[in-house]
């Protein structure tokens, strides 16, 4: 019985130790892109023709979400007019690039907030009219919510979309752009529900930031937590990182997330005419004690939480900011610090979580909204680029007798050719040594390959006789590709039959090596060329078949060689306990 625990035990963990090696083995396959290269055996002239296959793994995936959000106020000013009309050119950029899907979302938020346009594939916007038509179509909704500035309940919404996207992509292909001038607003009373402005016992009650935007806000005695930072570092952004550390003594404002009451307009006004609003003016908090925070202090600090979650999630952000309208001059002076400085302090601190295009006035003119998106369309471009190229070196080496052998690129361009599942591209004479493929002026370079043969090789990359192939845009997955070629061996280093006494291995490639635009780099299996001593006055050897590497790191060879492991782990095992145990 001992007997038969003990080999009993052996075989397990020998098949247990195989199969644990099982991820090991098939990460060696686990690469962008399945390739293979062959080379026919020498003609009569001593030609070659190397063919080089190429296969894009996986499935695409090159869908993106990107989802606008910015308050209703803006929407509804000049700011908001040439924010539409950059999503519009952003989605014309996308639909018209065979690189990228996206779809496109916008949020709008006032008191509360809402999803006006949700997951919609930027191919079914059809123009600006369309895009400004499904906005619209929530005009009601809209203007019952367009004051209040509760960016803290849109990116909760935004939180909540992004991490149930429909593309199921990673979260680096989920893209916020936030356009804001950083006026927010927090809503609490004592019971953690929803209402408007700082804490103090159960009455409700207005911000204090527009209320007294032209009274005593511009004079007032009073120190807030972003003035006191502020005149501590003397930076806006500085200030409020500074604030936000206190996060947890400002949450003791903050609103109770399951306690949200859906306030609008409408509410507001009931509670007006019920004489349960007040409104004050910033002298009306003077005690510092009391209320430690102002209004805009903790709705920007309920808002930054948000944002660093979705930082965290590794979503993409991008601030489009400006000057929140009070508080500043129209030179971009403070006039009213408790009113500009929690604001700016907020949008210039939105750096760290993302991307930051501040326009230092007090809207976004359309030109300065142009040059900011211009600039996210080409980052989000740049992140799906899988654009890459790749180096081959011209094989060389020595034959058996030690005398030295190499292969020679034929330079012309009817021996050169790009077939992409199955059709062959056109091609165009460059230069002397450069030669484009596939036609294509929406593209950089104006070719999807660009072909360039370097006869001395390429600083920094090789000293040796090389090519290099430029591939400008996405190959779609499983979508073959295949480039031919013709070498032909240096005739200063061939040799007849009667000076070979055996068969000879010559290396048709000396390297291929594939640089993704990730840092990454593949490595082709190389082919090789036999010839052998035959009666012949001139060798050549296989005219027309293809000699091929296999490729090792397939799965079916992976899994016979587990196969055959344990099958030999299990009879050595038998043997072992039968003689031993």
């Amino acid at each position: 019985m001992n007997k038969l625990i003990k080999t009993t035990s052996i075989i397990f963990f020998i098949l247990l130790l195989n199969f644990v090696s099982i991820p090991k083995i098939l990460a060696v396959g686990s690469e962008n892109f399945t390739k293979s290269k062959s080379a026919t055996g020498l003609d009569e002239n001593f030609d070659t023709k190397i063919t080089l296959l190429l296969n894009k793994s996986g499935e695409n995936n090159n869908t993106i979400d990107l989802l606008f959000l910015t308050d209703i106020e803006i929407y509804n000013d000049v700011t908001g007019s040439n924010m539409v009309n950059e999503m519009y050119n952003m989605i014309s950029n996308i639909n018209s690039s065979d690189s990228i899907k996206a779809t496109i979302s916008l949020v709008l938020y006032g008191m509360d907030a809402d999803k006006i346009i949700e997951y919609v594939d930027t191919k079914d916007i059809t123009s600006k009219e369309d895009l400004v038509n499904r906005i619209e179509a929530k005009r009601d909704w809209i203007n019952s919510n367009s004051f209040g500035s509760n960016m803290e309940r849109a990116l909760l919404l935004v939180k909540n979309m992004l991490a149930s996207s429909p593309s199921n992509n990673n979260p680096e292909d989920r893209h916020i752009i936030l356009l804001t001038n950083g006026n927010i607003l927090s809503y609490n009373n004592a019971d953690g529900d929803s209402a408007t402005t700082v804490f103090d016992g159960g009455s409700f009650y207005l911000n204090m930031s527009t209320m007294d935007s032209n009274g005593d806000a511009a004079s007032a005695n009073r120190e807030t937590k972003m003035v006191k930072y502020y005149n501590e570092t003397n930076d806006y952004g500085e200030a409020f990182a500074k604030l936000l550390e206190e996060k947890d003594a400002v949450n003791e404002y903050a609103m109770t997330a399951n306690k949200w009451n859906n306030l609008n307009k409408a509410t507001v006004d009931e509670l007006k005419a019920q004489g349960k609003v007040k409104t004050f003016k910033s002298s009306d908090v003077a005690d510092i004690t009391k209320y430690p925070y102002t209004n805009l202090e903790i709705g920007a600090v309920q808002a930054a939480k948000v944002l660093l979650d979705l930082k965290e999630a590794k979503y993409n952000i991008y601030t489009i900011g400006y000057l929140y309208l009070y508080g500043w001059d129209d030179n971009g002076n403070p006039t009213a610090k408790l009113l500009a400085y929690p604001p700016i302090g907020f949008v210039k601190w939105t750096s760290n979580v993302g991307q930051l295009y501040l326009h230092e006035q007090k809207n976004v003119d359309s030109t300065a909204f142009n040059g900011f998106v211009n600039q996210i369309d080409s980052s989000l471009v740049s992140q799906k680029d899988n654009s890459f190229y790749l180096v081959d070196e011209m094989g060389y080496g020595q034959y058996k007798d030690g005398s030295d052998y190499n292969f020679d690129f034929v330079n012309d361009i009817n021996k050169i050719s790009i077939n992409v599942d199955g059709t062959v591209l056109d091609k165009t004479k460059i230069d002397d040594n450069t030669y484009g493929f596939g036609k294509d002026s929406s593209i950089p370079g104006g070719y999807k390959y660009i072909f360039k043969y370097y006869p001395n090789g390429i600083d920094g990359v090789t000293n040796s006789e090389c090519y290099k192939l430029d591939v400008n845009y996405n190959i779609e997955p499983n979508i073959p590709v295949k480039l031919e070629y013709h070498q032909v061996l240096n005739k200063n280093t061939r040799k007849n039959a009667s000076e070979l006494s055996q068969e000879e291995i010559l290396k048709a490639s000396n390297s291929t090596i594939l640089y993704l635009k990730n840092g990454q780099t593949e490595s082709f299996e190389n082919p090789v060329i036999e010839i052998k001593n035959t009666n012949e006055e001139i060798i050549y050897d296989r005219e027309s078949e293809n000699i091929e590497n296999p490729n090792t790191s397939d799965p079916i060879y992976l899994l016979l060689i587990l196969l055959f492991l344990s099958i030999l782990g299990l009879s050595g095992t038998l043997i072992y306990s039968k003689y031993y145990l």
